[in-house]
């Protein structure tokens, strides 16, 4: 038995929609959903949105320098030397955080940020250097 729309037959057994039936291709998904594409990850060659991982080289982070000067500010100059040596270890260690994060421009300011401030504890030890200097030399001349 066949359906014929003209002869008022009704739906044909199994609804409108039964693949391979008059004349209709069966239906296939649209490419793209569900269907693994090249990608490895199976969706956009872009990746997932975000920062994602920086280019070129991480800027100096001046760490060294920065626990230089907190131990001979310790040495020669307690009050002035240490603590600009502190505040230029915090920012040599927000380098390296903003560059994990993918924020270049603000591994870029905290580097600047470290190598300002440990220029002045270096300042700031080299004047308590020659404090220091002063001092002893003028306690050793008035004992003799």
């Amino acid at each position: 038995m066949s359906y014929d729309p003209s002869a008022g037959q009704g739906m044909p057994p199994g609804g409108p929609q039964q693949p391979g039936q008059y004349g209709q291709p069966p239906s296939t998904p649209p490419p793209g959903y569900g269907v693994p594409g090249p990608y490895p990850t199976g969706g956009s060659p872009y990746g997932a949105p975000g920062y994602g991982p920086p280019v070129g080289q991480m800027p100096s982070t001046y760490r060294g320098w920065a626990i230089t000067s907190i131990v001979l500010g310790v040495f020669f100059c307690l009050i002035l030397g240490m603590p600009f040596g502190i505040v230029a270890n915090h920012y040599a260690g927000k380098v390296q955080q903003s560059w994990d994060m993918g924020d270049m421009q603000g591994a870029m300011q905290a580097s600047k940020r470290a190598r300002t401030w440990n220029i002045w504890a270096t300042v700031f030890i080299v004047l308590g250097l020659i404090v220091v200097i002063i001092r002893f030399s003028t306690l050793s001349s008035s004992s003799s």
